[in-house]
């Protein structure tokens, strides 16, 4: 997370730098039958851990939890990577809580790396995000005019369930200074796939059964990340033909 606007626009984990939740009144289902068994905790109470793999190779993990409290979506989330080389680890944990349409609210987040950490604090009407750096000490804001439709503001993978709990498509206002083109590329009863081009910064293909999220992709730096568990979920849904 950084002080500057657009200089962080996928999570640090998918650029491998310094240092994606939903909405829960969607159900899985499919041509309007019963819900399926899929395998994956009931979409009102969600958790589970992704693997975060680098180049294919698993590098990392994530827990996460998402939960809803009345009209509130509440999102907490822990991960380690190793970047490899001279990237060293990086470690990052947060808390967002969100409206029902997955707009960002608020939030506290830290990710610390070899080179030092930060702290973030969202909130506030128009929102904002405060951010220190350590241990240089470097403070900065960022606010925004106009109510975001997402946040991409953490260092978490789950962030980018919102994709999956709204499936909304077109030109989305992403929290905190970015706008990103959605697509569905593929859709197939309760599986779809959906790719993110984050204002030509690269592109993020987010796997999504029903509104959960079970897998992403970043295609600049071969970032990924599977659910455990969701192993058959993700194959299925990266063989889906694209829709025409």
């Amino acid at each position: 997370m950084s002080a500057l606007p657009g200089d962080r626009l996928v999570p640090h984990h998918a650029l491998h730098a310094r240092s994606v939740a939903m909405g829960l009144a969607l159900g899985l289902s499919a041509c309007g039958a019963a819900q399926p068994q899929t395998g994956l905790p009931a979409a009102s109470a969600d958790h589970g851990t992704f693997t975060l793999r680098i180049n294919g190779e698993p590098r990392g993990t994530e827990t996460f939890t998402v939960t809803k409290r009345g009209s509130q979506v509440h999102m907490s989330y822990q991960s380690k990577l190793d970047l490899g080389g001279d990237g060293g680890t990086e470690e990052s944990r947060g808390e967002m809580i969100y409206a029902s349409n997955w707009q960002p609210l608020s939030g506290q987040l830290s990710a610390k790396n070899q080179q030092g950490s930060h702290t973030a604090k969202i909130g506030g009407q128009p929102l904002a995000m405060a951010t220190t750096n350590l241990p240089s000490g470097m403070t900065g804001t960022i606010s925004t005019k106009t109510a975001p439709d997402i946040s991409l503001a953490d260092d978490s993978v789950i962030q980018f369930t919102a994709i999956c709990a709204t499936q909304r498509t077109g030109l989305l206002r992403v929290f905190p200074a970015v706008k990103a083109n959605v697509v569905e590329q593929a859709h197939e009863h309760n599986l779809r796939r959906y790719a993110m081009d984050l204002e030509g910064k690269g592109t993020v293909r987010v796997l999504c059964v029903g509104p959960q999220l079970v897998g992403l992709e970043e295609n600049t730096h071969n970032f990924s990340a599977v659910r455990v568990g969701a192993e058959t979920h993700v194959s299925a849904i990266l063989a889906l033909p694209g829709v025409l």
